[in-house]
């Protein structure tokens, strides 16, 4: 970033005419062009007579260069030398001499008075003259290289008659330079709730920035450290150093911040105000901000429904993500399953659970989720409720507002998303016929349907991993994320048992099987359409079953299965992307989530269990 004693930009300019010697005709009050070191000779003080001008400056200086008469026209070089200088030929013209705009780092052309109190308490006076803070900026900012609170934002400046636009220019650069980006989001915002979210990086990690020229290499420059890796593509595309992107980011939360308090919009033509570099720069950092997040509102309403940039970048988002994204491009090869690199890579993960009179498990379910080593704003969830003759949807909604509601930076933070779907499908048992024999393959249909509607509502392009959860399940270890990703396939299952007053060992989902010579055997003379069945003594499949197998040989020991349940499922999203569902037919005499696993298995995927690890059902029936 260019500071305040920063030498102009613009190229120098040689006059068309002779050069003459220095002595005899420098004056006083003459300015004068010194060149830089290389231009020099050792053989002589004075330059050749070549003319530096770029084409874009020849207009610019033609009628002042086109006479030649008695006053001279001098031009200063950014690179000076002292005691070397060029001189144009005199001249008649009465007009004035052609100055070179000032530096942008010293006219503070982008910028007004939006931190005035600040400027006014160091400066002891806030009145004072654009040259007299302009001079005295640097030294106050050696003096004091640690800042003890970030400027406060005046708004009152922006809003100010045109007569005052002069003066303003000056405050907010300085207000600008004197912002500290030592100080951590936490020590600079005395409202918890402005720290901007850097988890919107890791939700949309491609936001895709466009700018004129190649992109600058920032990750040798200071400050290189405090970017979020999503912010470094953003900084390096718009050609900014990191010390500037975070000037930039930390200047509009807080003008952001006063706006708000006095409910104004925060538009971009404001923003281009609160920052020292190129407006168009301005403009875009704010378009990006503006797809970085959602509009829903905080239990204070303390955004009060606009979209603005802050909106964006704190991303205070409910269970309802509004998305304007309608035309974006994904790239599903971006999206991965990797195994036990996945929070690293930010993987998210859609938690799926179909409900049906589930309101009396919906404590402990939440309670189990929230408490997961992996991140919950990596985490999504979604229900469908059908059927239900409880009040399900409602306790549903307590929860949803109870967790969502939580601050961002708070020790157990929101979800990145819950949505709730509701789909009837008229068919009611009562819970005396709900496990009958029976019953089953008519009952195990409607859940593949079930399931089926709540993935294909639910399943967005950002999912790597999509967990089957079912709602009476209470008790797994908090890592289970971690450990079933560390298996590394495509289907993977825990052992599933019933959780017993007595804590004697009793195996609850049976669905987790491998086929046996036998089984095979018995199926070869099977109607094609009949279902098969496990735990029933009515028709013995002589699978061997999950649940009979070892469990002390590791958490980490894994058996490859035939059929699976869902008691608690984790499925790499790539494996229902590319046409693996819950079929509601018979095939290969499964239905549900034993049909899904032979689907699975038959598009070549991997389907395992852990017999070792063990998580326990709610003994409700």
């Amino acid at each position: 970033m260019l500071s305040s004693t920063s030498t102009p930009i613009s190229p120098p300019v040689t006059p068309k005419t002779f050069l003459r010697d220095s002595s005899a005709l420098l004056e006083e009050d003459d300015q004068v062009l010194q060149l830089p070191p290389a231009a020099l000779s050792s053989h002589h003080t004075t330059p050749p007579p070549t003319d530096l001008r770029r084409k874009s400056n020849a207009r610019r200086y033609s009628r002042a260069m086109s006479t030649a008469d008695k006053d001279a026209i001098t031009f200063r070089d950014p690179f000076a030398v002292e005691g070397n200088f060029y001189l144009a030929t005199p001249t008649n013209r009465s007009k004035s001499t052609p100055q070179r705009s000032p530096s942008p780092s010293t006219r503070g052309s982008f910028t007004m008075d939006i931190f005035e109190d600040l400027i006014g308490a160091k400066n002891g006076n806030s009145e004072l003259s654009r040259k007299r803070r302009n001079s005295n900026m640097e030294e106050q900012m050696t003096e004091s290289s640690v800042t003890q609170s970030q400027p406060v934002f005046n708004t009152a400046s922006i809003l100010n008659t045109e007569r005052h636009v002069k003066k303003s220019k000056t405050d907010a650069a300085a207000a600008y330079d004197k912002v500290d980006i030592t100080m951590t989001d936490q020590e600079a915002f005395q409202d918890s709730d402005w720290i901007p979210d850097m988890s919107v990086f890791d939700q949309l990690p491609s936001v895709r920035v466009v700018w004129k020229g190649s992109p600058l290499a920032i990750d040798h420059m200071p400050y290189y450290e405090l970017l979020h890796p999503g912010e470094v593509n953003i900084a390096s595309t718009l050609r900014l150093t990191p010390e500037q992107y975070l000037k930039c980011r930390r200047s509009l939360v807080l003008a952001a911040q006063e706006f708000d308090k006095l409910h104004i919009a925060f538009r971009k033509s404001d923003a281009q105000k609160c920052v020292r570099i190129d407006v168009n720069k301005t403009s875009t950092l704010w378009s990006v901000f503006s797809r970085l997040g959602s509009v829903v509102l905080e239990q204070r309403q303390k955004l009060c429904n606009k979209t603005s940039i802050l909106d964006r970048i704190l991303s205070l988002n409910l269970d309802n993500k509004i998305s304007n994204n309608n035309n974006k491009f994904i790239n599903f090869n971006l999206i991965t399953s990797s195994g036990s690199s996945a929070q690293q890579n930010k993987e998210r993960i859609l938690v799926l659970t179909p409900l049906k009179d589930a309101e009396p498990y919906l404590d402990r379910y939440f309670e189990l989720l929230d408490r997961t080593t992996y991140p919950n704003h990596l985490i999504s969830l979604a229900f469908l409720v059908s059927d239900s003759s409880d009040d399900t949807i409602a306790s549903l909604e307590f929860h949803v507002n109870r967790i969502q509601s939580r601050s961002t930076w708070s020790s157990s933070p929101r979800f990145d998303s819950i949505r709730i779907f509701k789909k009837d499908f008229e068919f009611n048992l009562q819970n005396t016929e709900r496990h009958k024999y029976e019953m089953q393959p008519l009952r195990r249909s409607i859940m593949a349907r079930s399931r089926n509607w709540l993935l294909s509502a639910a399943l967005t392009p950002d999912i790597s991993w999509v967990a089957w959860i079912d709602v009476d399940v209470v008790e797994y270890p908090k890592t289970i994320f971690h450990d079933l990703m560390r298996a590394n396939v495509d289907v993977i299952v825990p052992n599933c048992l019933l959780n017993r007053d007595d804590n004697e060992f009793w195996a609850y989902d049976k669905n987790n099987w491998q086929e046996t010579d036998q089984s095979w055997k018995i199926q070869q003379n099977l109607d094609p359409d009949f279902v098969l069945l496990e735990g029933y003594y009515e028709f013995p499949t002589y699978r061997y079953l999950m649940v009979d197998m070892p469990t002390e040989v590791g958490l980490n020991y894994k058996v490859p299965l035939d059929g699976v349940g869902a008691t608690f499922t984790l499925v790499k999203a790539h494996v229902h992307r590319e046409g693996a569902i819950f079929p509601p037919f018979t095939y290969q005499h499964q239905v549900e989530t034993e049909g899904f696993a032979k689907i699975a298995k038959s598009m070549g995927f991997s389907v395992y269990g852990l017999p070792g690890y063990i998580i326990y059902h709610v003994q409700n029936h």
